[in-house]
């Protein structure tokens, strides 16, 4: 998955929360409102940037416990951060 990928899935889970507000906590809709201003791109671009592991691997995803967070990721593959040999950096274009 690359930058423009995974920034449209969090996009995706933020437009979920605010479709069923009486689902989620304020707290939550708070927190998909603020992802929906913020550019998402260039947010993960800078934790990609700045971090390692799973936040600046190309085969992560939101996790599906947080996911409106953009620190918290699940592999794709399946994989433990601390196990992982497949590590890949995220691409930053839309190829």
């Amino acid at each position: 998955m690359n930058l423009k990928e995974l920034a449209e899935a969090y996009r995706r889970n933020a437009e979920a929360v605010i479709k069923e507000p009486l689902k989620y906590d304020y707290r939550v809709l708070k927190k998909a409102y603020q992802l929906l201003n913020t550019d998402i791109e260039e947010e993960l671009r800078k934790l990609a940037s700045s971090l390692g592991g799973c936040v600046s691997c190309r085969y992560s995803t939101p996790h599906p416990s947080a996911p409106l967070s953009l620190m918290a990721r699940s592999c794709e593959l399946g994989l433990r951060q601390e196990t992982c040999r497949k590590w890949e950096k995220i691409e930053f274009g839309g190829d």
